[in-house]
């Protein structure tokens, strides 16, 4: 059986799709790694006047003024306190740069678009514009977040939270 890297290298196509995997709680999630930039240790951060609630500040980095997002906040979830694997995952949304603050980054995986699903209607407009897809990965599912809607929703200052998708049953081993 011939791998899908063998696959690759013999020009034919494939449907995989590669991305960066990140925790929020308990919940899975994702971006393509070819909007990130880079992968960074959180950081003081200048606070914004009048910010979108989710905006913790920003911070200058590579020539770039870069909002950092608070995916926890944008879940309705607490403060995550002090950890270690906290980091920020700076995103090119087309509009320009945004810093994510999550739980955790857990690794950089392909998926095959055999595994894509639909993204659900969970609640208002754009809570359902979330996600651009949820995609079944390594017996868990990862949704994966819609970085022009939500750079959309801080610049129009209409972030409501999003409801929690943490797992609600099981413990998350660490």
């Amino acid at each position: 059986m011939q791998s899908k890297r063998a696959t690759q290298n013999l020009g034919r196509p494939t449907n995989e799709l590669s991305l960066v995997g990140f925790r929020v709680a308990d919940g899975t999630f994702a971006v393509e790694v070819s909007v990130v930039r880079e992968i960074l240790a959180p950081a003081p951060v200048v606070a914004v006047p009048d910010a979108a609630r989710i905006v913790m500040g920003v911070i200058e980095h590579r020539g770039h003024v870069v909002p950092i997002v608070d995916l926890r906040r944008r879940f309705g979830l607490g403060p995550l306190g002090a950890s270690r694997r906290a980091k920020w995952i700076v995103v090119e949304t087309g509009t320009g740069w945004l810093g994510l603050a999550v739980d955790e980054v857990t690794e950089v995986f392909r998926v095959d678009s055999s595994h894509e699903r639909t993204a659900p209607r969970v609640g208002p407009s754009d809570v359902a514009q979330g996600f651009t897809r949820v995609y079944a990965y390594d017996n868990r599912l990862v949704m994966a977040l819609d970085l022009k809607a939500l750079s959309k929703a801080i610049e129009d200052n209409t972030v409501s939270p999003l409801p929690t998708l943490a797992a609600t049953t099981g413990s998350h081993a660490e």
